[in-house]
């Protein structure tokens, strides 16, 4: 539905299996490897984001300063708190356990990452042939629906309108417009 617009400006000029191929790595290069880049980022930093803050914890540094004194404030007023230096100690130590929980899961996510790339790849093979033979498929679907000529014509155009509308509504509420 998204890309319906532009599929109907280049069938003419490409036909319909170049059409496909493009629009399919468009949506690879404007969605997935973006995903795939900010993914790796994320695996890449998550290290060194850990060290730098176990470091200014313990140098009492920039965020560090204002947790030591709202440390502070908040044992004044419950003194059942334990004090700074052990709370350092219990956040450094589960961070610790977290890093050693993903590091042991390393095998799972590897498997998660082959069966994403799996499903991926499947999904832009049926991307392709949706784009390239939309209209085979629309054929069939108006075949096998149990109405009259109109009203499956009818259904169709009201199926199309209302997903069009939910595309639409759901960009809408994610770029805030």
């Amino acid at each position: 539905i998204c890309l319906d617009p532009i599929r109907v400006r280049l069938l003419p000029r490409l036909g319909a299996t170049r059409t496909a191929l493009a629009l399919t790595l468009a949506v690879v290069v404007l969605l997935v490897i973006p995903v795939a880049f900010v993914g790796a980022a994320v695996v890449n930093e998550g290290g060194p984001a850990v060290r730098y803050l176990e470091a200014q914890l313990r140098d009492q540094g920039g965020a560090a300063d204002w947790f030591r004194r709202g440390w502070d404030w908040l044992r004044q007023r419950v003194p059942l708190l334990p004090a700074e230096q052990e709370a350092i100690a219990r956040v450094t130590a589960s961070v610790g356990k977290v890093a050693e929980f993903l590091a042991g899961q390393a095998g799972g996510i590897l498997k998660g990452a082959a069966n994403f790339l799996f499903s991926l790849l499947i999904t832009m093979g049926v991307l392709f042939f949706m784009i390239r033979d939309g209209a085979s498929f629309q054929g069939a679907i108006r075949r096998v629906l149990p109405f009259g000529g109109e009203q499956n014509d009818r259904l169709l155009a009201l199926t199309s309108d209302l997903v069009s509308a939910s595309v639409d509504q759901g960009a809408r509420v994610l770029t805030g417009g």
